[in-house]
This record gives structure tokens, C-alpha cells and sequence, in this order.
């Protein structure tokens, strides 16, 4: 009776699986139809430009980027808080971690504030399951928006796929889907601003509270949702996270091979990419 039982249990767990496989097959054919239907008019729009990505690095406040004013450039996050915002006019914003659309008070008050804030010819770049809660609030009504959906953790041996019209792996920093987006519109010459990947040097001074200390050009408590943003796990594990993030820039940078890639940033970690002098690449020829 009771061999029975557990193969009946067997059975019940088998038929479970393949109904959830099933299920999630069908799931993800349709998300990337949408994404086809979506993005595929974006591919190679801006062939052989350069752009811009900037992160909010404390570095940014030592440097001018209304320089960038006429430059095709990439924001994301708090970024709409820079003193310059307006200026510089960011032609893509970018928030893509799922957690930035929940629907708590300070993810809602974030959203209806960036909604408010970027231009109307900033072109938006959002999670895809975060569609259906942007579109019912009615936020964003006035931009172009692209959205990409990340499925499958990322993985050094995975061969992942690039095209925004169809779904990329979970990439782990905030600037990684900005890139691929850029790669896809074919930009060909990549500058990276504010990026100084220093989240294993800074810590909080309060024991009960480990959480590594991201620093930015605007204080802590500007930003509405970054309480929810903060890592509150072991330092060994913070350290994977690091490792992850810049392993997830070498291996983008193997796969854009047709991509130049420069780190701007003064006093960076990231040394994957070769650096540069902002002030030289703003006297280059575009």
C-alpha cells in the first residue's frame, strides 16, 4: 500500500512538472512575439554612432556633462536627480530591475516621478512584466518605450542571446541591458561615465545593518526606493554578487565584438575595458 502511495505521489509530481514546462513554453513563445512585434524596428537605427552610458558614480560631480548635450546618452535610476538632467537631456532612461515596479508607496511615488521627469523624446526602457502596471497607471504616455524581458540567470558558459527582440538572460548590473539595448541599435563606440564599481571598499558603519554602501553623486536618502536596493546579506556573498557583475562585463565584451568599449570613469574598479580621458573624447569627432 504504502509503495503504492509513493508512486502515486511520483506520478502526481511527474505530471505536475510537465504541465508547469508546458505552460511555461507556451509563455515564453509569447512574450517573444511581443518582443518581435515590439522591438525589431529598433535594430541598427543608430549603425556606427557612439554613445554615452552613465551611471551615478560620485565621479560626476567632478565632471562637466552638459558636454554630452548633443550626444546619444543612456541614463538610468536616480540619474534624473543630477543637476544637469535637463541639460543633458538623456535620449535613453533606462530602470530595469522588476523591484522598481512593485507597488509600495516609494516605487509608486519613483515611477510617477520619472514619468514626470524625463523629456518626451527620452526613449524609456522597461521590464516587460512591468507593461501591463505602466500602462494602467497611465505613466509614460508620452515617450517610446522598449521593453526587454530577462529570462534564466546569467551564466559565463551560457550562450545567451543579445537581440532585444526576443529575451536576454538576468544580467546583474544596472548598466548590462542598457548596453545590450545600444548593441542592438548598433551604436559601435560605448563611453562609460560614473561607473565606479567600489561596492566592496564602502560598507555601513552600523553592525546591525551590513549593507554596502553604493556610493552616488546625490545622498542616500534623495533617492525614494533606495532602501529597497540596499544588500543586507554576508560579505562573501556581496563578494560573488561583485564578481558576477564584472564578470557579466568581460563576457559582454567578448560577445560585442564588433564594439568599442571605453571606462571614462576616474578612479574605477572596472578595469574590463580600456580607459580613457573624458575630456579627450569629448574633442574627438563623433
Amino acid at each position: 500500500m504504502l509503495n503504492k502511495l509513493k508512486k502515486a505521489v511520483i506520478r502526481l509530481k511527474h505530471r505536475t512538472m510537465i504541465r508547469s514546462r508546458i505552460k511555461l513554453y507556451f509563455q515564453n513563445k509569447r512574450i517573444n512575439k511581443d518582443l518581435r512585434e515590439m522591438n525589431l524596428a529598433w535594430k541598427n537605427i543608430y549603425d556606427g554612432k557612439r554613445c554615452f552610458m552613465i551611471g551615478t558614480g560620485p565621479s560626476l560631480k567632478d565632471q562637466d556633462l552638459t558636454l554630452l548635450k548633443d550626444e546619444y546618452t543612456f541614463v538610468a535610476n536616480g540619474f534624473y536627480l543630477h543637476p544637469d538632467y535637463d541639460v543633458i537631456h538623456p535620449k535613453f532612461f533606462a530602470s530595469i530591475d522588476p523591484i522598481g515596479f512593485d507597488e509600495d508607496r516609494e516605487t509608486r511615488k519613483f515611477l510617477e516621478t520619472i514619468s514626470e521627469k524625463i523629456h518626451s523624446d527620452t526613449v524609456a526602457i522597461f521590464p516587460y512584466q512591468a507593461k501591463e502596471k505602466i500602462e494602467r497607471r497611465g505613466l509614460f504616455s508620452k515617450n517610446k518605450i522598449i521593453y526587454l524581458s530577462q529570462d534564466k540567470l546569467f551564466r559565463d558558459d551560457l550562450n545567451f542571446n543579445l537581440d532585444i527582440d526576443k529575451q536576454i538572460p538576468v544580467l546583474p548590473n544596472s548598466v548590462h541591458a542598457p548596453m545590450v539595448v545600444a548593441n542592438y541599435l548598433g551604436f559601435k563606440t560605448m563611453y562609460l561615465l560614473g561607473m565606479e564599481h567600489d561596492w566592496l571598499t564602502r560598507r555601513s558603519s552600523t553592525p546591525e545593518v551590513p549593507y554596502l554602501l553604493d556610493s552616488h553623486f546625490y545622498e542616500e536618502d534623495e533617492f525614494p526606493v533606495m532602501p529597497l536596493f540596499r544588500i543586507i546579506t554576508p560579505y562573501e556573498k556581496q563578494c560573488e554578487n561583485a564578481r558576477m557583475a564584472f564578470q557579466a562585463h568581460r563576457v559582454l565584451k567578448e560577445k560585442m565584438t564588433d564594439v568599442k568599449i571605453y571606462n571614462l570613469t576616474p578612479g574605477s574598479y572596472l578595469d574590463v575595458f580600456p580607459f580613457k580621458k573624458y575630456e579627450d573624447v569629448i574633442k574627438e569627432k563623433k
